[in-house]
């Protein structure tokens, strides 16, 4: 098959798989919904893509930088829940904390980082500052069942052609920079928080100036839960593409991600559970 049709396939099920999993997380409260968001998505249609197009000593490279590039999604989030407390605009919030998480990968860009134990390292002191996160909201977590998501089924079509767009979009476009950028560009473009960033939108939309009152319950969900289930995929699928067809690799990886977020989960309660 050429590269032109992996690219169009790659939209259409990145963008499915975005949908549907940004579907299922908006069906609960504010913390259990940011830990479904958490979830892998995009990588597991990115990284499958990639290995099919481009072969799998690229794929493997790309998860060198990958779990530094996702830490970015942690400073993402705790940028929005910073960003918040002094400007009003939710667009500006936006674009403030994409700028910053633009900066951090730009950062892994310009430090050239392709040895797995300094991303590594990168992960970790983020990890930990994402505990802390989670730690220093547990009290709001833990009140999430006050927090019902309201009823968005007039959005529903527009949401999820919004969403299944932006999936698509960044699923196409790791493949398309792992091509044209190599390994270090791919991994961070695989690395962007596309379900995080619909998610908020979403809620945004949903519960209007509310949705200060739930972002930090829901950011430290998906910080927490992507940090550990995201990681643990791209680490899995690492140790496996060389020993198995892509196809295994990606369903072992997967499943191996929802064990860690099965029990991330029960972390992320007990420390809610603390706090209150």
């Amino acid at each position: 098959m050429s590269f032109s049709f992996y690219l169009l396939l790659s939209f259409i099920v990145g963008g499915a798989w975005v949908a549907l999993s940004s579907f299922l997380s908006e069906r609960y409260g504010a913390r259990t919904g940011g830990y479904f968001a958490g979830i892998p998505s995009t990588v597991v249609v990115a990284f499958a893509f990639i290995a099919l197009s481009q072969g799998r000593d690229v794929a493997y490279d790309v998860t060198t930088v990958f779990p530094a590039a996702f830490a970015g999604s942690v400073v993402f989030l705790l940028s929005m829940c910073t960003v918040r407390l002094r400007v009003n605009s939710f667009a500006l919030q936006l674009m403030v904390a994409l700028s910053l998480w633009g900066g951090f990968e730009y950062l892994l860009y310009l430090f050239d980082v392709r040895r797995f134990d300094i991303s590594m390292a990168i992960w970790l002191l983020v990890l930990m500052a994402g505990v802390r996160f989670a730690v220093a909201y547990g009290r709001e977590a833990s009140c999430e069942g006050g927090w019902p998501i309201p009823d968005l089924n007039k959005w529903a079509f527009r949401r999820a052609i919004a969403r299944a767009v932006l999936g698509g979009s960044v699923v196409t476009l790791a493949v398309l920079m792992t091509d044209m950028g190599g390994p270090l560009i791919g991994g961070i473009f695989s690395a962007f928080p596309a379900v995080y960033l619909s998610q908020l939108v979403v809620l945004r939309l949903a519960y209007g100036k509310r949705f200060d009152q739930i972002l930090g319950p829901m950011a430290s969900g998906m910080a927490l839960s992507g940090m550990l289930n995201v990681v643990t995929f791209a680490i899995a699928f690492r140790l496996l593409i060389h020993g198995t067809g892509v196809s295994v690799a990606i369903v072992i990886a997967f499943l191996g991600s929802l064990v860690v977020a099965r029990l991330g989960f029960v972390l992320l309660a007990r420390l809610g559970g603390k706090a209150a």
